[in-house]
């Protein structure tokens, strides 16, 4: 009702960017606020550029640049989160929010997460076989086999995607399409300790350490464990 162009309002027109702000007794004049990535506010010098306060409050900080790439990914990241909520059609992915919070905050994790996506998708492994039952298995490799000595002398190094897509089984295998069990930690280790040794002139790549429980195929160049078949 007190508004009087010139007076208390600014004159307006076409292509003007003028606009108009509250004004309070007191206002610090100098500051101007800031949100950080939890919504609090803080004050900035008025004078102060996008690229300076860019380079003070943002840049080297983690939650911060995390917050940048969850807003300018937002629309791609929707969309991967729909498809992998269509692969894992079990309930693993709670939230689009937790699907962001573990893409850029847990790098290891998160390269996990796909392969287990991947291995999903392709039915390497069961619906049954959960995340965290990758992590636990992929975790028990590492801690108990990778490290060991054959009985014929290689160091096992490591395992590839493969190895735990064939620890862990599936209902229906792509390729037979029929059931493929599991196989137990201790058959592998067993088998690698203790097992028959095959090697094959035409398959120097792969060398096979047989028992009644499993076969472990274990790469002699790199001592990476290939793959593993139960008996």
């Amino acid at each position: 009702s007190d508004k009087e162009i010139g007076v208390t309002a600014p004159p307006f027109h076409p292509n003007c960017r003028t606009t108009t702000v509250a004004y309070f007794n007191g206002m610090m004049f100098g500051e101007r606020l800031a949100r950080d990535n939890e919504g609090k506010t803080y004050y900035v010098d008025r004078n102060m550029s996008y690229e300076e306060w860019y380079n003070k409050y943002v840049k080297g900080n983690h939650k911060e640049e995390v917050a940048e790439l969850k807003i300018k990914n937002k629309s791609s990241d929707k969309k991967q989160y729909e498809k992998y909520k269509e692969i894992l059609s079990d309930g693993i992915l709670k939230s689009f929010d937790k699907f962001q919070e573990l893409k850029y905050n847990d790098g290891s994790e998160w390269e996990l997460f796909k392969s287990y996506t991947k291995s999903r998708s392709n039915n390497m492994i069961s619906a049954f076989n959960s995340f965290d039952d990758y992590k636990k298995y992929r975790g028990l490799i590492e801690s108990d086999i990778v490290g060991l000595t054959t009985s014929n002398g290689i160091e096992i190094t490591g395992q590839s995607k493969h190895f735990i897509e064939r620890v862990l089984g599936t209902g229906e295998d792509p390729k037979t399409g029929k059931p493929r069990n599991g196989v137990e930690i201790s058959d592998i280790k067993d088998a690698i300790l203790n097992g028959k040794v095959r090697t094959r002139k035409n398959d120097p790549d792969s060398i096979k350490f047989i028992t009644d429980n499993c076969i472990v195929s274990v790469n002699p160049n790199t001592g990476h464990l290939i793959q593993v078949n139960p008996q």
